[in-house]
């Protein structure tokens, strides 16, 4: 079931401390191809509470929470599209362990993180310029940071901005562009 990667990574890093897991049912269930470890089965999520060790009803509500509006075709939360969105309601369950240290290629991306000058320079946290770095694209927080990036807009961002750090940093060292 697809998600957008951006919410997902989001999720993950900035308010699960890096932990993130991924609940099948019978139905929709399938070997990844990536190597999850499988944490938690069972034939009712109060059995996958048990056996993660987590507080009785949690894992319950969320599942509650999600088939009422997969019914619906809807995932208000994580806004994955109509066609990707069903109950999962068939028992047996299997749990996936997606966490950022379970899995050794991750397979979601956060959108940000460097701030930059429109001319590439990368600032501290306190504003101020870092002497000679430069920065451009996904690892910085611009227009597709602030929108959920789509490729397209990755694109043309990374080659304007890629361009306008280009030019400064060549003029801070001389170089040629």
């Amino acid at each position: 079931m697809k998600a957008n990667h951006k919410r997902i990574g989001e999720q993950s890093v900035l308010h699960q401390g890096g932990k993130i897991f991924l609940l099948v049912d019978n139905d929709v269930y399938e070997e990844p191809t990536l190597r999850m470890p499988i944490v938690a089965t069972g034939n009712s999520p109060t059995e996958l509470e048990d056996e993660l060790g987590w507080p009785a009803g949690t894992l319950s509500a969320t599942l509650e929470t999600y088939n009422r509006h997969a019914t619906t075709g809807s995932d208000p939360l994580f806004g994955k599209g109509s066609e990707h969105v069903r109950p999962l309601d068939r028992p047996p369950y299997a749990v996936f362990d997606c966490s950022l240290d379970a899995i050794p290629a991750y397979h979601s991306f956060t959108l940000g993180g460097l701030m930059i000058l429109a001319n590439g320079h990368v600032l501290t946290p306190a504003g101020a310029i870092v002497p000679g770095l430069f920065a451009a694209g996904r690892t910085t927080s611009c227009l597709s940071a602030q929108s959920c990036g789509s490729s397209g807009l990755q694109l043309g961002e990374g080659t304007f901005f890629g361009r306008k750090a280009g030019q400064a940093a060549a003029a801070t060292g001389g170089l040629r562009i």
